[in-house]
């Protein structure tokens, strides 16, 4: 079937990379598409590229708006799906010419309501491949779907590696609230009002890590807000699905870890509440050990915490993929 797929990107400020992103995009094999451009406030050459791809592209509209936000230009572009099926893509990144007919083929083999596939993590020092199934697609129920998620064993946390079926998400909106966690909260919203997720075995998606990135500029009050959110999730999932407890809570252990390396980013340490959190993964490092699907390279960085958080801050600095 030709459905049609809406593809909502909010754009801020990528005139280096947005070209790339749009050409990856309005050239897919897979054609009935509906390009939703949320301009947010631009004050480089952003918005102008938008309004030339809309000239040239019958499938692509522009919206340009004050800056107001990643989660509002992502609302606001949700008001405006046509399709049957709605996918997310970051501006600074870019896909495989594949991705959606690729999405798209694996949901309808089946009536699942999600599909996910891998990534390739671009850096400088080159390209990383995370988050999909090793040897055959994985078709997971809402239970087994949150803890694949919870852990990143079969699919990844990131929101625009996923085709969402319109059924389960129509309901859904971004929090403008949050600054740190926002895509965690609308993919668990997602997931827990699906029929469960497929996880597929190819990477599609290339996500550019930029310096300038939340997660690059040091702590923040913000990272706190979503850990707070993610605390809450998760413990609400625990209740719901108890035999699942270790790898659903591995998602919190996963955020504060990700609190103490924006500290060794940012050289803003928080000694107080590095204390704070060396006791909760202290706590619960039996349970994050034992936590089916976590990398082993996660369980270490949690154990040397544990031992001495200077050890962690010099292992880090030497090797940045350890934490």
């Amino acid at each position: 079937m030709n459905d049609l797929i809406s593809i909502i990107i909010p754009v801020y400020n990528v005139e280096n990379y947005l070209v790339k992103c749009l050409d990856s995009i309005i050239n897919q094999t897979y054609k009935n598409l509906q390009i939703i451009l949320i301009d947010d406030g631009s004050s480089d050459k952003s918005g102008m590229i938008c309004d030339e791809y809309a000239k040239v592209d019958k499938r692509v509209q522009v919206v340009h708006q004050g800056n107001l936000g990643v989660s509002k230009a992502r609302n606001i572009g949700l008001s405006l799906v046509k399709g049957k099926y709605v996918a997310f893509c970051d501006a600074d990144d870019w896909i495989e010419s594949d991705m959606y007919e690729y999405l798209h083929g694996l949901l309808n083999q089946t009536q699942y309501f999600i599909v996910s596939c891998g990534a390739w993590l671009e850096t400088e020092a080159g390209s990383t491949s995370v988050g999909f199934a090793m040897k055959n697609n994985k078709y997971l129920g809402v239970a087994d779907s949150l803890a694949a998620f919870h852990v990143g064993k079969d699919t990844n946390a990131w929101l625009c590696t996923k085709l969402f079926a319109v059924e389960c998400i129509k309901n859904i909106m971004f929090d403008e609230k949050l600054k740190v966690c926002e895509d965690y909260v609308y993919e668990c919203d997602a997931i827990s009002n699906s029929n469960g997720m497929i996880c597929g075995t190819e990477c599609k998606y290339h996500y550019v890590q930029r310096k300038s990135s939340v997660s690059n500029n040091g702590y923040t009050v913000e990272f706190e807000n979503g850990v707070v959110v993610v605390k809450q999730y998760v413990e609400r999932y625990i209740k719901m699905y108890p035999d699942k407890k270790r790898e659903l809570k591995a998602k919190y252990i996963l955020e504060l870890m990700g609190i103490l390396t924006a500290m060794i980013k940012g050289n803003n340490i928080d000694y107080k509440r590095v204390a704070e959190i060396k006791g909760i993964l202290r706590r619960n490092i039996k349970d994050y050990l034992l936590a089916k699907g976590v990398a082993v390279h996660l369980k270490g960085s949690a154990l040397v915490i544990c031992f001495s958080f200077k050890l962690f801050v010099l292992v880090y600095k030497q090797n940045k993929n350890f934490g």
